[in-house]
């Protein structure tokens, strides 16, 4: 149940944990064999995981570069511009799983949805790209500090006002995460950017 057969497009149980979600898929002896363990339901060619540790434990077992193969397949199989991102950036496939996101990001209807996409479009993102402190506050507004966190320590600004801006999200991500001893030098070195006139104080 492990292998599959892209020539039949007959999926195994490593493809299915990947998609992460109810996936359509047509019958085969390897979507049988999952039925008759009791791994799966189906109904209307609709396979479901009986229970998201079965997902998980197929996911483990994969090495990386057959996980990246399968995200690859799975994102040539989409037709939704975030569902797309997230397996392209699981791929490798950077430059596409950003533009992606990105399109997602323009079809978002709520501030949780848009912070989903900006996540992903960051991580796709080179380290002075200035999307990453778009996602940072997009994240901070629906209460997701940790990821906000990440994203704000692996930024490397290539611009005064950018730095800046980071400064300021490092003072905010820091005291959210509890990191208090990060808030004051982070905000001390916001004064002194705007202090020594590298940036403007509205930025």
């Amino acid at each position: 149940i492990r292998n599959c057969d892209w020539s039949s497009d007959v999926c195994s149980s490593d493809l299915l944990a990947l998609a992460g979600e109810a996936t359509r898929t047509p019958d085969g002896e390897a979507l049988s064999e999952l039925a008759s363990l009791g791994l799966v339901t189906t109904e209307d060619g609709v396979v479901i995981p009986r229970h998201s540790l079965f997902a998980a434990a197929a996911v483990e077992l994969l090495d990386p570069a057959a996980r990246r193969d399968l995200h690859a397949e799975l994102a040539a199989r989409s037709t939704r511009d975030g569902e797309r991102a997230r397996h392209l950036l699981a791929a490798g496939e950077l430059g596409p799983a950003r533009v992606a996101a990105l399109a997602a990001v323009a079809d978002a209807v709520s501030h949780h949805e848009r912070a989903d996409h900006l996540l992903v479009a960051a991580r796709a993102s080179e380290a002075g790209d200035p999307i990453i402190l778009e996602a940072v506050g997009a994240l901070l507004r629906v209460a997701r500090v940790s990821d906000a966190r990440d994203l704000v320590l692996g930024f490397r600004p290539e611009t005064s006002d950018d730095a800046l801006r980071r400064e300021v999200l490092d003072a905010q991500t820091a005291y959210w995460t509890a990191d208090f001893a990060a808030v004051g030098p982070a905000l001390d070195a916001a004064a002194d950017r705007i202090d020594a006139g590298e940036v403007r104080p509205d930025v």
